[in-house]
């Protein structure tokens, strides 16, 4: 999902994008059955959108439970109104079934990582290690995704032109589905608070934009407050807030280093 590198050319990439508005008279496709949604083949609806001149604006992503009745995609059409015909191939283009999976839903794979480190927290296990080894993976991870270029929200079709909106996934999404059930739960250990802090500091060197960095410091500053309360001991609450602190300088760094690459562009 996330082959290609961030560049600075993709902040450039300013292609205008149908707001949500604009679907309001369109036409509904409503789901025929109940489950996850697991896959869309998006090649499919592009092709399909443009062979009739639609925009089809998803209403459902991967990993959404879907309920028989409800709505999937609205569609935009300029001369035409679609059959019962064309609504089945968009619907058969929705891969539903009884369990969430990765394939098109990395939060769904990040929050299984979570999960078992907020397992390892509770208190019939009492497993910090456990923990911080997820948090380490988690954290990899991140690093990678915070060079990446993630998806648009508009796909065009070969002429072009938009044919297919969604909300697309973020790097904020998946750092809060890494990050937020393990702040929770892990807020009374110092060991997993410092561990928290020290890869959100790696995480932040590695950042490409402000919205990543808005993200991080949202986190750093959450699990800082939340040790106010939970941890007692004044000289672990010391160190945390020294690698709170580290956070902070590593997230003004890669802000001053995006601003000099600016410029000297």
């Amino acid at each position: 999902m996330f082959p290609q590198r961030w560049n600075h050319a993709d902040a450039q990439d300013n292609k205008p994008i149908p707001a949500d508005d604009f679907f309001d008279d369109g036409q509904a496709v409503i789901a025929t059955h109940s489950g996850y949604l697991q896959t869309i083949d998006k090649d499919v609806l592009i092709k399909l959108a443009s062979e009739n001149n639609f925009v089809i604006r998803l209403r459902k992503h991967p990993g959404d439970f879907v309920i028989a009745g409800a709505e999937l995609v609205r569609l935009k059409c300029a001369d035409q109104r679609c059959d019962e015909i064309f609504k089945k191939k968009i619907v058969s283009s929705f891969y539903l079934g009884a369990q969430r999976t990765p394939e098109q839903d990395p939060g769904f794979a990040i929050r299984q990582m979570a999960e078992i480190a907020v397992r390892a927290l509770s208190s019939s296990f009492n497993d910090p290690f456990t923990a911080m080894i997820c948090i380490d993976q988690l954290s990899a991870i991140l690093c990678q995704l915070a060079q990446r270029k993630f998806p648009s929200a508009g796909s065009c079709d070969d002429r072009g032109q938009i044919r297919l909106v969604e909300t697309p996934i973020t790097f904020p999404d998946l750092l809060n589905d890494a990050f937020d059930l393990i702040r929770q739960y892990g807020r009374t250990s110092t060991s997993v608070t410092i561990r928290l802090l020290k890869v959100l500091r790696v995480i932040g060197e590695r950042t490409t934009s402000s919205a990543q960095r808005d993200a991080i410091l949202q986190q750093a500053t959450m699990i800082e407050h939340a040790s106010y309360g939970a941890i007692t001991e004044a000289n672990d609450r010391r160190e945390a807030e020294q690698h709170f602190e580290a956070v902070l300088q590593a997230l003004a760094q890669a802000q001053a280093q995006a601003a000099q690459s600016q410029k000297s562009r």
